[in-house]
């Protein structure tokens, strides 16, 4: 959702960021809780794919997942303690996504005469003098601005005009084609030494895949209103006629902005062992185990920002180019058609965890138990797919280059806690500390300016041909430490009712392990050092109450929860501060049989009003007005829900 801040604020900075508060936050056009930029007419676009062909593009259409899957488990137990066990899935089909996107909202006056703060910005009023649109626009006196649904052809003066700001829009499409076949085998076996026992596993793990998928991304303008409305720009001359093509179509200024292309196979393979260990006539609990995994990654990518890729001129062949018929919409399309790079890849990761259970008091029969309890535990991401197949961050797409830092990522964790469970309430306090190594990155590709060619500094303007390039390697990092506490309480004089609660105690913080090399600024490198910042969206205090009471000797079940979620950053920059919030949700549950079931749930009971995530204010995104502007995901309102379940 769009929203401004008056031209009185100052943008944030990590020393001083701005707080969003809802006194200082302006919807424009829109409610925070109930509004949507989804309307009738913004819900259905025409797009191009990787066959130049249009599409129609059904915003409100949602996910589509259509997928067979057969799945058989096997266990055989052969006694004298050995055991077999086999999981196998077989899954085929796609899934398609629909989406409508916003980036920060615009001024309309900008879009035609261009931004002053953005030095050389133009606007429309520049493309149609440019080359090698200024043959068509001759008798043009200017663009104007004019909702969609008011133009009836090339005479605009019964059109109306649109408004002075408008939705940033960008319709969004995506199909993938996937197979998998997944065997996950064991063999299993127990031992009883008499003063330990233990259950020990061996595990053999595979797992193939294919992906197929592409996605476009387009771009668009819409009034921003209850029921937001198409915008489109038009050329004119004095006497308000339509002069040349159109500078939109149906709102988009290019049905195509970018596109990604992708056919991947990938094989995992991995070993693992486990082992339960009691110790101390059941005292003392142990899990430990091992993995170890290979994953190999074969792709052919064919995004419209690969090398020697050019948008391409997709006028339909019974339109009349230049006529007010075309469209500067058709004119630049970037299809997912990009020349393909393929890549082979390998990686692997190895881990462990470590844990143990040691009961103090009590036990079966005494009716409670007091235990302390600690994990450590190595684990290891393999790259997924964005991280490999579109390349990630880390691929040039200039220079075609598959060099890539090491995509796999590691993780410890530490926890330790001490529990009380008895009939009616149980207690929990665990510490715990993770440390999280993301995928290394590599900075931009830039010439080594303190190298020469001929005797000619690669400093100098301009530089040379044939200069060395360098290129910079760092990981992002993160560590969490916290306290976690948690309580269950169901009293003896109402029976049914089940109290639970948690509260969690965190500092998360993120950083980056060295300095790189981001681009050159009047010949000489500007250099980005690592600091230490709190990673977006991650609250120090995060609270949860939730009651639930079952109706003795009725199929009634009434349920609560009130939520506290604190304050917290928008982005991984600490310039901007959501607001904390407490929202309260409720429900009732009526089982009819076991078969039957009808719930009714009502979320966010008081209203409550913050942003779940978005973006911050910078000097950059700034209306006529002087407001700032930027999107955000608001908590929605009251939200009333009925669901009827069936299982048969």
């Amino acid at each position: 959702m769009p929203y401004a801040v008056a031209s009185s604020a100052t943008p944030g900075t990590a020393a001083a960021p701005f707080r969003v508060t809802s006194g200082v936050i302006q919807n424009l056009g829109l409610d925070f809780g109930t509004g949507t930029p989804v309307s009738n007419q913004t819900s259905f676009y025409q797009l191009f794919d990787g066959n130049r062909q249009k599409f129609n593009l059904n915003v409100k259409d949602g996910i589509h997942p259509r997928f067979d899957i057969f799945t058989a488990k096997i266990d055989k137990d052969f006694g004298d303690g050995w055991n077999f066990g086999a999981n196998l899935r077989s899954t085929s089909g796609s899934s398609s996504f629909s989406t409508l996107f916003q980036d920060p909202p615009v001024d309309t006056q900008y879009l035609i005469s261009g931004n002053p703060r953005n030095s050389g910005d133009t606007g429309f009023n520049g493309l149609i003098r440019s080359a090698p649109y200024a043959a068509y626009y001759g008798n043009a006196v200017g663009v104007r601005a004019y909702y969609t649904d008011t133009v009836t052809g090339p005479n605009l003066t019964t059109a109306q005009a649109a408004p002075a700001k408008l939705a940033n829009d960008v319709p969004v499409f995506a199909k993938v084609d996937a197979t998998t076949l997944v065997a996950d085998l064991r063999l299993g076996k127990t031992f009883d030494f008499g003063w330990s026992k233990h259950a020990l596993t061996l595990g053999l793990y595979n797992s193939s895949f294919t992906y197929d998928a592409q996605s476009v991304f387009a771009r668009g303008y819409s009034s921003i209103e209850k029921h937001s409305r198409k915008v489109d720009f038009y050329a004119v001359d004095a006497a308000g006629q339509q002069v040349g093509p159109s500078i939109t179509k149906d709102s988009l200024v290019n049905p195509a902005l970018f596109g990604l292309g992708v056919t991947s196979t990938e094989l995992s393979r991995a070993i693992y062992i486990l082992d339960h260990i009691t110790l101390l006539d059941d005292r003392l609990n142990i899990d430990a185990g091992f993995r170890y995994q290979q994953l190999k990654i074969n792709r052919v990518v064919t995004n419209s920002s690969n090398p020697g890729n050019t948008c391409e001129d997709l006028t339909p062949g019974n339109v009349v180019a230049g006529s007010t018929a075309d469209s500067l919409a058709y004119k630049c399309v970037s299809i997912p058609d990009g020349s393909p790079l393929a890549d082979s890849s390998k990686y692997h990761g190895e881990g462990f965890s470590l844990g143990a259970n040691y009961r103090l008091f009590g036990g079966q029969g005494t009716g409670g138990e007091t235990a302390i309890y600690g994990t450590v535990a190595k684990s290891f991401r393999l790259p997924g797919f964005e991280d490999y197949i579109f390349g990630g961050s880390a691929t040039n797409a200039s220079t075609g280059e598959v060099a890539r830092g090491d995509l796999v990522e590691h993780i410890m964790q530490y926890e330790a806690g001490i529990r009380h469970t008895a009939r009616t309430w149980n207690v929990s306090l665990s510490g715990f500390l993770i440390n999280f190594k993301a995928k290394e990155q590599l900075g931009p590709t830039l010439v080594d300016l303190s190298s020469s060619v001929g005797g000619v500094s690669c400093a100098a303007v301009p530089t040379p041909n044939n200069c060395p390039f360098v290129r910079d390697r760092y990981r992002s990092k993160l560590n969490n430490k916290g306290l976690e506490l948690e309580l269950g309480y169901r009293p003896d004089f109402v029976p049914g009712l089940n109290l639970q609660g948690s509260v969690v105690l965190q500092n998360p913080k993120i950083s980056s392990d060295a300095a790189f090399r981001d681009q050159i600024i009047n010949g000489q490198y500007n250099v980005v050092n690592p600091q230490t910042y709190t990673p977006q969206r991650q609250p120090k205090i995060v609270a949860n109450f939730r009651p639930v009471y079952t109706i003795p000797k009725t199929p009634i079940t009434l349920f609560g929860q009130a939520y506290y979620y604190g304050k917290r950053f928008a982005g991984n920059d600490d310039t901007a501060i959501y607001p904390a919030y407490t929202q309260i949700n409720a429900g009732a549950l009526y089982t009819v049989n076991r078969n039957f079931d009808i719930q009714f749930n009502a979320e966010n009971l008081n209203n409550a009003k913050s942003f779940t995530e978005g973006g911050s204010i910078n000097a950059s995104t700034v209306l006529s007005d002087g407001r700032y502007v930027s999107v955000a995901r608001p908590l929605l309102g009251r939200t009333w829900k009925f669901t009827l379940s069936y299982r048969y």
